[in-house]
């Protein structure tokens, strides 16, 4: 399986303990340089100023938008190279014992999907199983868990992020929540094969994101307006099972 590690060239230090943890396992990887949010031309490749006022409700940070594209380009690479599938990282994570599992258990899946997550930072999110194969289980999420350092993205759904977030307006983790409920197909494998180490954020070098202030009733509406979603893609499912 492709590795793609999402990597700033001066955290080294993070690239060092990332590839002392993928030795353990064997495991090679690439690396994608991430965009820093610093950069001149960050703030028009795709990040909508108009739409966050509405989708979110706080400013996206330098950071924050530099990590969305940077996740945009390894999805490019994924498309550009016609890889099947690829294992997409952020550089914080470390392998877990279920790792040795990941390809036979996806090989073993026989629905189309488009995105497996693979890490929680705070595991409270309820999922149904699917089914289990070599001690791990594949499963489904009613809302995917906020985060993305660690997933498999298949070729179809590095397609479908590259067309859906052209504009974007919401943070990676929050805007694949959304495209989850009816846009892409998310499935999970626990125990997770990937954990995310306690180090300093390399978002926040470019603009703490708890400084920014944000406001509340925007907050409330855009709750309400995603279990509206929620429940539309539910009713909608509904319907075309009894018709």
């Amino acid at each position: 399986m492709k590795i793609l590690l999402i990597n700033l060239p001066e955290s080294i230090d993070r690239l060092n303990l990332f590839t002392q943890s993928a030795k353990h396992y064997s495991a090679e990887f690439s690396v994608i340089t991430a965009i820093k949010g610093s950069s001149d031309n960050v703030m028009h490749q795709g990040y909508s100023k108009r739409a966050n006022k509405l989708n979110y409700y706080k400013k996206l940070t330098l950071g924050e938008i530099g990590c969305f594209l940077s996740h945009r380009k390894a999805w490019s690479f994924i498309v550009e190279h016609k890889l099947a599938f690829a294992l997409v990282l952020e550089d914080d994570v470390m392998f877990e014992h279920s790792f040795q599992q990941l390809d036979k258990v996806i090989d073993k899946i026989n629905e189309p999907w488009d995105y497996i997550n693979l890490n929680e930072v705070h595991e409270k999110r309820s999922a149904t199983t699917v089914f289990m194969s070599e001690g791990v289980s594949v499963v489904k999420y009613n809302k995917l868990p906020i985060g993305a350092s660690a997933q498999v993205i298949s070729y179809s759904g590095a397609e479908k992020l590259l067309k859906y977030t052209e504009s974007f307006s919401r943070p990676l983790d929050v805007e694949l929540q959304w495209l989850a409920v009816d846009k892409i197909k998310a499935l999970g494998i626990k125990p997770y094969p990937f954990k995310t180490r306690k180090l300093h954020s390399d978002i926040d070098q470019f603009g703490r994101r708890n400084s920014v202030s944000g406001n509340p009733v925007v907050k409330v509406f855009n709750l309400i307006k995603f279990q509206a979603h929620l429940f539309k893609h539910f009713c909608l499912n509904f319907w075309f099972l009894n018709h």
